[in-house]
């Protein structure tokens, strides 16, 4: 196993952790009560974080590719899996944060599912008209990657026109929470998620078209929203057992006020 194995193993696992944790989170606030935002977010969370760990695998499959037909059929998969994300993501914002312009989202889901069309024929066409070639670049530790060749589609740019609606649509929630309700850890996630969005975007076009010669990096730009949550999640946490803390101090005086009261009242 070389580095690149045990970093996309690293991230799957990190990816799925994240997932069962929210799953378990949602399922059981959902229980108590549906309406409840933040189960529902949980759940959208948790599926997001289960997709983008078989987004790491596709990555590492493509890394592996050793031909150029192989490498197209797991493009297409990596493309079809990216696309999902991009969706589940803009609903757990919506979900979350519970703001912005819904029309972004709306038109960003919308765009991303059309441009996925063009992989759902008998040969995926989404980034390449034609594949030529595929060589292995060599990094350090005797690690390969795969880098590929061929004849760009046009019709790649809806994909990254969805991108931009959504990171849009992103943004806006952001500043619209950040102002209007002055949550600041949420408001905190909604950045990390742009800063994803844009920078596994900008990253991707340029693998796409060439210009620069490295494997795909997504799982790791989602680092930054595992990141927020785990930061949120934690903070939660610590606020729940401050409260329970303040409850039960309450609780005592209450209990010692009433014993008083009580004692009070039999001298009288």
């Amino acid at each position: 196993m070389n580095w690149i194995d045990l970093l996309w193993s690293m991230a799957t696992g990190a990816c799925l952790t994240v997932a069962l944790i929210h799953l378990w989170i949602g399922l059981r606030v959902s229980r108590i009560d549906l309406r409840v935002r933040r189960g529902k977010a949980n759940l959208v969370f948790a599926l997001n974080a289960f997709l983008i760990a078989f987004y790491s695998r596709i990555e590492w499959w493509l890394i592996q590719a050793n031909n150029p037909a192989e490498y197209l059929a797991r493009l297409r998969w990596q493309d079809i899996n990216g696309g999902l994300v991009g969706v589940a993501l803009v609903m757990f914002v919506w979900v979350y944060l519970g703001t912005g312009r819904k029309w972004l989202a709306i038109s960003g889901i919308s765009l991303m599912l059309l441009s996925l069309t063009a992989d759902l024929g008998s040969k995926p066409k989404l980034v390449f008209l034609e594949l030529t070639s595929i060589r292995k670049v060599p990094t350090f530790g005797g690690a390969t990657y795969t880098v590929a060749e061929g004849v760009h589609n046009p019709w790649n740019i809806v994909f990254y026109l969805a991108v931009f609606l959504m990171m849009l649509f992103v943004a806006d929630a952001s500043i619209s929470h950040w102002r209007w309700r002055g949550r600041r850890r949420a408001t905190i996630v909604g950045v990390a998620v742009v800063l994803f969005i844009t920078m596994a975007g900008i990253h991707s076009a340029l693998v796409d078209v060439g210009i620069v010669k490295t494997s795909y990096f997504v799982t790791f730009f989602w680092m930054f929203i595992l990141g927020a949550m785990a930061w949120n999640l934690s903070s939660e946490r610590l606020d729940a057992e401050k409260l329970a803390d303040e409850l039960r101090v309450n609780q005592e005086r209450l209990n010692r006020a009433a014993a008083a009261a009580n004692l009070i009242f039999w001298e009288w």
